[in-house]
């Protein structure tokens, strides 16, 4: 039976608000491709950048290389672009790095808010793991698999940006 799991983090970033969603927009396009510690490459499979876009993903193996290891990847498609309101949304729908027998999309919603304590911004991320069925996943492994996609990634695209 089909399931879904959300939850909302709250993360305070020193990047102006207007810079960080500037990058968090073109993301796929100019700052993903600057991840070279972890990302391989990045290739359109179709779109423009803006909604319906679907981005392959292909990570780095880890560890040492090994001859024949096949880099995992996952599949982004960008669900929301709203300029006005500062809201970008996207999904994680497949990929070799992605258990699509367990896991229907994984969708990230982050809406950037300026912060009147400090120079940056605060990002109000909401995630919803949407699964084909429970079996026996807890709710930590499911944490675990949505903080794997996207927080890692969102994480280093602020790391980029303070640069």
């Amino acid at each position: 039976m089909a399931f879904v799991h959300s939850f909302q983090v709250e993360r305070l970033t020193f990047v102006p608000l207007d810079k960080l969603f500037r990058d968090i927009k073109r993301n796929a396009f100019h700052v993903i491709p600057k991840l070279d510690q972890i990302i391989l490459r990045v290739q359109t499979l179709q779109g423009d950048g803006g909604p319906g876009t679907l981005l392959n993903i292909i990570k780095k193996p880890q560890g040492r290389s090994v001859e024949g290891i096949i880099s995992k990847n996952v599949v982004l498609k960008v669900d929301e672009i709203d300029e006005a309101e500062k809201k970008y949304g996207y999904s994680v729908v497949g990929g070799t790095d992605f258990d699509e027998t367990m896991t229907e999309r994984i969708s990230y919603k982050i809406k950037l808010e300026e912060n009147d304590d400090c120079d940056g911004c605060i990002a109000n991320i909401s995630v919803e793991f949407h699964g084909r069925e429970r079996r026996n996943m807890s709710d930590e492994q499911i944490d675990e698999q949505t903080n794997v996609q996207g927080f890692y990634l969102f994480d280093h695209i602020i790391n980029l940006t303070e640069e």
